[in-house]
């Protein structure tokens, strides 16, 4: 079969153009045989893509612990809850979001300034929350 032939020898034929790829051992079925760099790559990337669903998931648990504590008025336990947040996922919008709410009831002024802005420059995706962040800022 000539798809398994150009498999074979890391090349492809689109038209007229040839697509040269890394040789892949395949075995009579078409598949990368396992070991294969290509195939141990893809999983590691499986592997990592599953940890990371967890880090979120675990992260957006601590942000509900976090608005919790703050509803009952227990900043300090909604400062911890969203740092644990950030250190499993640090880039998470809310979880920037809720670290800067928590500092402005705090009275961190300059903190709650900084983490609105490094929010907003993230690409914030609340407007009610943007437009506070924004006065906020303008202050």
């Amino acid at each position: 079969d000539d798809a398994q032939v150009q498999a074979a020898h890391g090349v492809r034929v689109i038209g007229h153009q040839v697509e040269e790829r890394a040789a892949v051992q395949i075995d009579p079925g078409g598949v990368p045989l396992d070991g294969h760099p290509r195939v141990e790559a893809e999983r590691a990337q499986r592997a990592d893509d599953r940890t990371a669903r967890g880090e979120y998931r675990a992260a957006r648990a601590e942000l509900r612990n976090a608005r919790g504590a703050l509803a009952r008025g227990d900043q300090r336990a909604a400062s911890e809850a969203c740092a644990r947040a950030r250190a499993r996922a640090p880039t998470l919008p809310e979880a920037i979001e809720l670290e800067a709410v928590i500092a402005q009831a705090r009275g961190d002024g300059a903190r709650a300034r900084k983490l609105f802005q490094l929010w907003l420059d993230g690409g914030a995706d609340d407007p009610v929350g943007e437009e506070h962040a924004r006065s906020l800022l303008n202050r």
